[in-house]
């Protein structure tokens, strides 16, 4: 009875742990499917097109994701009236940028650069999306479509120079005179200025520029700023030269403080006292007070700068008219026009 008992306990305990795990036919895997790209930018400089997106680091479910190859189709539309159906358009005739323009493609990671020749594709209406695809998966949708009509550009300004000037960097440069084809500049040029420190160059100006003259007012001195200008077509600002020579320019402060102002002087038992209000200077680093005799060069009497706003010369003689110069200085040794008085002792 024992055995008969253990017998029909294991039967039962097969059944249950054979019962346990998989049910039902086997699932395929869900693929993985990068989310479209949404920022996906086309910017032509020169005689090359520059485009630029970001790529997803996570698919729909929230997975981590690495892409490892992306594809930039393009389609282009002889007729203006054919714009109203172009996201199902482009799905349907797109090709592949390098069918189109083979050789000309160079793509990275999240940019590529496109070589064109103007002559054979100024004013014609190119639409461009990027689509990308994970380490595992399938391809994302297209990005947003960008539209562009490429044309002739200027060639790069020249001589561009940079000075200094109050606060101020001045940067000046030659407008070029031909356009990239050896043609006349057909009509007004305007002009983009970039600066950089350790990174990226980055746009300065909010409009383009329409001198060929530009001043930067948020410098620090002792920094070291690089700058380049692209020129355009005023008529046409989404297109630009190629970049200027860069030149590298470090703010040095040149500019005296003000003269000290309320300069008195007064006879004291103890000598001459002279005193002036304070400088609001805000990189005031002191003061230093000259004394001269007629006929003879004027004797520096602070070697070392003073903070305070009056001083007392001791060393002086009986009825003898002596002039005295007050100065204020910088933090960076820049010296103000004095401020004089005379006195009879």
């Amino acid at each position: 009875m024992r055995k008969l008992y253990v017998f029909f306990l294991l039967a039962g305990l097969i059944v249950v742990f054979s019962s346990c795990g998989r049910k039902g036919p086997l699932e395929k895997p869900v693929p993985v499917v990068p989310p479209a790209i949404r920022d996906f930018q086309v910017l032509q400089q020169g005689n090359k097109l520059y485009f630029y997106w970001t790529n997803p680091v996570s698919d729909g479910r929230g997975y981590d994701l690495e892409v490892i190859r992306a594809e930039i189709r393009v389609l282009e539309l002889k007729n203006k009236a054919e714009e109203g159906n172009i996201q199902s358009q482009f799905l349907k005739y797109a090709r592949p940028v390098e069918a189109l323009f083979p050789g000309r493609l160079v793509i990275s990671k999240n940019q590529a650069v496109l070589t064109l020749k103007l002559e054979e594709t100024a004013n014609r209406q190119l639409f461009f999306a990027v689509r990308v695809k994970g380490k595992k998966g399938d391809w994302s949708a297209f990005s947003n479509l960008e539209k562009i009509e490429p044309v002739l550009v200027p060639e790069p300004p020249e001589k561009l120079r940079a000075e200094m000037a109050d606060r101020e960097v001045i940067l000046h440069w030659k407008a070029p005179e031909k356009m990239i084809d050896g043609k006349s500049v057909p009509g007004l040029l305007a002009y983009n200025v970039y600066r950089a420190e350790n990174g990226a160059f980055k746009k300065l100006n909010s409009t383009p520029v329409l001198d060929t003259r530009y001043e930067d007012k948020n410098v620090e001195f002792g920094r070291t700023y690089r700058y380049l200008v692209r020129a355009l077509l005023a008529s046409y600002a989404e297109a630009e030269s190629e970049d200027s020579e860069e030149i590298s320019f470090t703010p040095v402060d040149k500019t005296p403080p003000a003269s000290p102002e309320g300069l008195q002087a007064f006879r004291s038992s103890e000598g001459v006292v002279l005193s002036w209000l304070p400088s609001r200077e805000e990189d005031l680093a002191g003061y230093r007070v000259y004394r001269a005799i007629e006929g003879k060069e004027r004797v520096l009497l602070t070697p070392e700068l003073i903070k305070q706003v009056t001083y007392t010369d001791s060393a002086v003689e009986k009825n003898v008219v002596y002039e005295y110069s007050i100065t204020a200085v910088d933090v960076n040794q820049n010296e103000s026009i004095p401020a004089k008085i005379k006195v009879k002792t």
